[in-house]
């Protein structure tokens, strides 16, 4: 039986510029700049912004900078009616939920609630 190689990350970068034409940007770890595509990065299904922050595992460093070679967006949870829950286990997550989602979650608290009262 494999065991996956678990992946330390190394840093925290944060994104200082992004062109989402071209699928890459600029992000700065401890004041210098390192050059990352969006193939480097693990969940590939979202697109960085300016701000936000990218889980480093590994990168190149020169004197200028460098590259990020392998990362993954910092806590960016997509949820839709077809997607099932994934649970991030960063704290501070942004959760983005359908209104679909939202209301099928109330129907069943409202459901809950409703055959609390009536069985008391």
């Amino acid at each position: 039986m494999k065991f996956a190689k678990k992946t330390i990350p190394t840093d925290i970068a944060t994104v200082s510029q992004w062109d989402e034409a071209k699928g890459h940007g600029v992000a700065t770890i401890d004041g210098l700049n390192y050059f990352v595509k969006q193939s480097a990065l693990r969940n590939l299904y979202n697109t960085p912004k300016v701000g936000d922050k990218i889980i480093v595992y590994k990168y190149n460093k020169t004197e200028n900078g460098g590259r990020i070679v392998d990362g993954k967006l910092e806590c960016v949870t997509v949820v839709s009616g077809s997607a099932s829950l994934r649970a991030s286990k960063t704290v501070g997550c942004k959760v983005n939920v359908s209104p679909r989602v939202m209301l099928i979650a109330l129907g069943v608290i409202i459901a809950v609630v409703v055959g609390v009262v009536f069985l008391v």
